[in-house]
């Protein structure tokens, strides 16, 4: 049974603008709760987190590692998931990849754009700044859930999506 609070303090995100040409997506979370994810980075239980991107703050947002193996990386990916009352973008969740082994950052939005170019169902990609408790947590790539409004977005009705894991 997951120990989350269900609240977090009141949200304080950078108070300088920060330049950037990339989206910047600031979260504020509970130091408490961020120290428990990063003891537990298998673990699969979300932690509250605010979230402000392109002047929007989403209150009700949760947080926690993604992947399989990659949450054994020192910079992890993330996983978001938002409100249905307040989605973000219209998305109810959001991954955000860490790019960790590419340190170039371009091998995966490359690899997404050359897949819609070829006319494949490829999800939308770009690259973003994240921070996390007024730090600058560094570059990710946002990738987009493949779900149900996916599957419409790319007109594949009756489409099963499958999700493979890894058990190591």
């Amino acid at each position: 049974q997951s120990t989350v609070r269900e609240s977090i303090p009141q949200a304080e995100f950078a108070t300088e603008k920060i330049e950037s040409k990339l989206p910047v997506y600031e979260f504020v979370m509970d130091p408490q709760d961020l120290r428990r994810m990063d003891q537990n980075p298998r673990g699969e239980e979300r932690y509250p987190a605010t979230f402000k991107a392109n002047g929007v703050v989403h209150k009700d947002a949760k947080i926690r590692y993604r992947g399989q193996w990659a949450r054994t990386w020192p910079k992890k990916p993330l996983k978001i998931f938002f409100s249905d009352e307040q989605p973000f973008e219209g998305q109810k969740r959001l991954n955000l990849n860490s790019c960790f082994r590419d340190t170039s950052f371009i091998r995966e939005p490359l690899a997404y754009h050359i897949y819609r170019a070829a006319g494949m169902p490829a999800g939308e990609s770009k690259l973003v700044r994240v921070h996390l408790n007024g730090e600058f947590r560094g570059l990710y790539v946002q990738v987009e859930q493949p779900d149900k409004r996916f599957l419409k977005r790319k007109d594949l009705k009756g489409a099963t999506i499958v999700k493979a894991a890894s058990n190591t």
